[in-house]
């Protein structure tokens, strides 16, 4: 898991004026919205006695610890402990980190990260998302499994043909043509022509519609998917974004997206949902069932084949991350998880070099010791 990356805490509209309590990352977080309808992201857990703040009460932009009264702001920093009576000095170390948020693509966004703004990854980029008019439908999946192995399924062709051959797959016909990775510092896209079931209804009976899936698909670092695809002649085109976001190590939500320039009446949503979380559910059981649970250390402790490309650029990405520091060191945390607070740092720890802050920042792997898996 990599600090210092935009994570998407679910549906803009599920960020509200109630604290909700988030985990990313292993990290609990509380959310909420200030009266001006800014976002606010920052720790869940009181610096005091380590109550959780989503069980509290908003008060303004305020956020009202239950335990003890302690009251927030929504740069993170107490301002009110009650049980010093009023008018009393706070300790600079009365704080909890704050996270910078961003409102974009119908989610809301968290930087989990110390970095300054102009050296922050950008949010990662939905290729083609207001180039037209398409219908949206929004939803989430939960995965038993890791998010680089949740990742991974998404851009693997060739599981298409076995995985969902009941949906959009067809094993009649599983060879997977060569096709070409472009890369840039934080994304890869390709394009291919996979072979699809025979149509249904209505296009399904139209003799000059072929039997193709026309793909576009890639990838936004570290943890967007996105496949745009294009059935029956061009005439049907969708475009699915996945953010898969690490609850921890072993769990994953994604929360997702799909748009359609089809039937775009709001009376086909259902159905479009219901297609939608039909793959979800026929990926599930596989990716949860894969060994070991996360992506080996070594390229060579796995065979690939040609149509691995783009997953093995993504591994290339990930190498990449873990060179610059920014691996969350799992074997430290999973040894602390429950037993001592560690913090992802926001960027507000780098501003206030002085002040002791009461939660230690989470142990990092070395740059030249990558965090889990790693392509070499």
């Amino acid at each position: 898991m990599y600090k210092n990356f935009w994570y998407a805490c679910g549906q803009s509209t599920s960020v509200t004026r109630k604290p909700r309590k988030l985990k990313i990352l292993g990290q609990t977080l509380v959310a909420y919205r200030t009266e001006e309808g800014e976002a606010i992201v920052m720790s869940d857990i009181c610096i005091h006695r380590g109550g959780s703040l989503s069980n509290g009460t908003l008060e303004g932009n305020c956020l009202r610890c239950p335990y003890h009264g302690w009251r927030y702001g929504a740069d993170g920093a107490c301002v009110e402990i009650p049980s010093n009576g009023a008018n009393k000095t706070i300790s600079p170390r009365a704080r909890v980190d704050a996270y910078p948020t961003a409102d974009k693509y119908g989610f809301t966004w968290v930087f989990l990260g110390d970095l300054p703004e102009e050296e922050r990854p950008p949010i990662p980029h939905f290729p083609g998302w207001d180039t037209e008019n398409f219908r949206p439908v929004y939803g989430d999946y939960t995965w038993t499994a890791n998010f680089r192995r949740v990742v991974e399924n998404s851009l693997d062709p060739a599981h298409a043909s076995w995985v969902h051959k009941n949906s959009f797959g067809s094993n009649q016909d599983p060879e997977v043509p060569a096709y070409t990775v472009e890369t840039t510092e934080w994304s890869s896209s390709t394009e291919m022509v996979l072979v699809s079931p025979k149509l249904k209804g209505l296009w399904g009976r139209k003799r000059e519609v072929r039997n193709e899936v026309e793909l576009y698909t890639g990838y936004s670092m570290p943890n967007l998917t996105f496949i745009h695809m294009t059935l029956a002649n061009g005439k049907m085109r969708n475009r699915l974004y996945n953010i898969a976001v690490p609850v921890d190590e072993e769990t994953t939500i994604t929360h997702w997206v799909i748009l359609r320039d089809f039937f775009k009446s709001p009376l086909f949503d259902g159905d479009t949902y219901r297609r939608t979380m039909k793959i979800f559910y026929e990926d599930g059981p596989v990716v949860a069932s894969q060994r070991p649970e996360l992506i080996p250390r070594h390229i060579s402790e796995e065979l690939h084949v040609k149509c691995d490309a783009i997953q093995i650029a993504y591994r290339k990405h990930c190498s990449a991350i873990e060179a610059r520091g920014w691996g969350i060191d799992m074997d430290s945390y999973r040894t602390l998880e429950g037993k001592k607070a560690t913090m992802i740092p926001c960027p507000t720890r780098r501003k206030t070099t002085k002040v002791d802050w009461v939660f230690p920042e989470v142990a990092m792997n070395e740059p030249n010791q990558p965090s889990g898996p790693a392509a070499n």
